[in-house]
């Protein structure tokens, strides 16, 4: 969860009068994960696979997120319910092959993050 205000706040109290405070706290629901030259051939991220930048991924409502430097993606505000995240196979180097399915049906619950690595291999 994330507060929206900050974590204490001061209130002024008085006999027979009401105080009121508000503390505001949102669900933190996300999907991210990490699309990575698989070396080993494991389909694990590991000390030698390598993250992929420039490799797109979406989701069913249009939302695009590209990966970083280390091949890292977040859809940060994502919202409840089911959800399809797509690997978008154009942004993928030709020399490269997915070794796990290109797109995956999720549900988020209030709260609930969801992570989803996606290796790669080298074609031959």
């Amino acid at each position: 969860f994330l507060l929206t205000v900050p974590a204490s706040q001061e209130a002024l109290i008085r006999q027979g009068r009401p105080a009121e405070i508000d503390f505001g706290i949102l669900s933190k629901t996300e999907i991210s994960g990490i699309v990575f030259n698989d070396v080993d051939g494991n389909r694990q991220l590991g000390p030698n696979s390598v993250g992929l930048k420039g490799i797109q991924l979406s989701l069913e409502d249009g939302t695009v997120e590209t990966t970083d430097d280390f091949g890292r993606y977040a859809f940060r505000k994502s919202g409840l319910g089911p959800h399809r995240l797509t690997l978008d196979m154009k942004t993928v180097p030709p020399e490269y092959i997915p070794t796990v399915p290109i797109f995956v049906d999720l549900e988020l619950a209030e709260g609930e993050s969801f992570s989803y690595n996606i290796p790669l291999k080298r074609a031959q």
